[in-house]
């Protein structure tokens, strides 16, 4: 394993616990009904899944690479 690809997988492991993070606080809104925390929570679970996404790409395409 490279630098490069145990820092990818140090990042994704941390966006892991920031998108399991909002979904929580999401229900918990949704469920008190507070219709715009929830928005707003769900937004940045989002943002953090997509950057995780983006940096699983990365992950596999320097796997490959290294293969």
């Amino acid at each position: 394993m490279t630098t490069a690809t145990a820092a990818l997988q140090a990042r994704i492991e941390g966006l892991t616990w920031d998108v399991d993070f909002w979904t929580g606080i999401a229900q918990a809104r949704f469920d008190s009904g507070d219709t715009r925390g929830n928005l707003d929570a769900v937004a940045r679970m989002e943002g953090f899944w997509d950057e995780r996404e983006d940096l699983r790409a990365e992950l596999r395409s320097l796997q490959s690479e290294a293969a």
